[in-house]
């Protein structure tokens, strides 16, 4: 098995040849790579050779005409650490505006575009503007992320939850969902029909990658009870899975946090894998509860955390290895991919790092 055809039957939990080893976010060909420094790349050598790679994609897109909404942006600062670009939308309900600074491995939105109920007008103006799929740019995204065998071309589907905090950031996501519970419902109806469209419009250009989804972290426990998640994000996951399955996709599912609440609502929804499942303090299902409630039915991927993987000793590394392969001593027959549960942000690598990454990528070999 090459490392596509390896991450694909795992997670339809069918037999490997060998422990499929995902480094989350470290895609060798992203062209994000050129934002790291050459301390990386002992980590992306091996990984390009030997890993079972994600290599995410996204649709291309191209904003049709639309008289309503009018869209234009303006640098306002730029060096060799970010950039910062205000956005602004004009449309006959008013204007609004949004500034984001991109990072290059990472990014932050400083102003967000809706701020309070008097923005809903607007906003629905913005979240409906009609998107159409560019066929050509699409499969070329596609042929990108396939540029080796080891990598599994990985289609990047926020959930409609998810980009109503985007819209509005966490904190007043949090208040609305308290005091304008309704504003929050109409949000999420109105991009879920918008992201089934553009994903069924992307999975039509004949591609067949995997489906990654993530959003619903913003509404498990604590931030919400699970009726809410019920609400909220089921009915859209479920329909994820329906579209990317009518195409013969898998689906993952990205949710950290405290997920037992809400653990059997992925099985629901009928996705084929979630990552990245963590046990107490970040979140609160133990590989072994994972396993009992919903390995016969999910894909695990994880659980080695993104900060012991930059800054624990290897010994520590190789000691939840080998409990997690305790707990899931059948992954030869499909169903555990061995993770990081988070990218790296850094642009330097920590020495300590490239240890643990080796480390991680040894287990391959030595997991028979």
């Amino acid at each position: 098995m090459n490392g596509c055809e390896r991450l694909w039957a795992a997670l339809l939990r069918k037999p490997v040849d060998e422990l499929p080893v995902s480094l989350q976010g470290m895609d060798p060909l992203n062209p994000n790579r050129k934002y790291r420094k050459p301390g990386w790349d002992p980590i992306f050598e091996r990984y390009q050779r030997t890993g079972d790679i994600l290599a995410w994609m996204n649709p291309a897109v191209v904003s049709e005409k639309d008289d309503r909404v009018r869209t234009s942006s303006r640098l306002l600062a730029s060096c060799p650490e970010y950039e910062e670009r205000e956005t602004i939308y004009e449309t006959c309900h008013g204007k609004l505006t949004s500034v984001h600074r991109n990072q290059f491995l990472t990014g932050a939105t400083l102003k967000h575009l809706f701020t309070g109920p008097e923005d809903l007008p607007a906003a629905r103006e913005i979240v409906t503007r009609p998107v159409k799929i560019d066929e050509a740019g699409t499969r070329a995204n596609y042929e990108r992320a396939a540029g080796g065998v080891h990598a599994l071309p990985t289609l990047m589907v926020g959930e409609p939850i998810g980009s109503a905090v985007g819209l509005m950031g966490a904190e007043t996501f949090a208040l609305m969902l308290l005091d304008a519970p309704q504003i929050i419902e109409e949000l999420v109806e109105l991009y879920t029909e918008q992201t089934m469209k553009t994903l069924e419009a992307a999975l039509k250009t004949g591609i067949r990658p995997l489906v990654w989804t993530g959003g619903s972290e913003w509404i498990t426990p604590p931030y919400a009870r699970p009726e809410t998640f019920r609400a909220l994000a089921l009915p859209a996951l479920k329909r994820i899975a329906d579209i990317a399955h009518h195409f013969g996709c898998p689906v993952l599912a990205h949710c950290h946090g405290k997920i037992s609440g809400v653990l059997e609502m992925f099985v629901e929804a009928g996705v084929d894998g979630i990552h990245p499942f963590e046990a107490p303090p970040s979140g609160d299902v133990t590989p072994e509860e994972f396993k009992r409630r919903a390995g016969a039915n999910l894909c695990g991927v994880g659980n080695i955390q993104l900060d012991d993987m930059l800054r624990a000793p290897e010994a520590e590394i190789q000691r939840q290895v080998d409990r997690l392969l305790d707990v899931f001593s059948d992954w030869p027959e499909g169903g555990f991919v061995l993770s990081v549960t988070g990218t790296p942000t850094c642009f330097d690598a920590p020495s300590q790092a490239v240890k643990n990454y080796l480390c991680l990528l040894e287990c391959k070999s030595e997991a028979k």
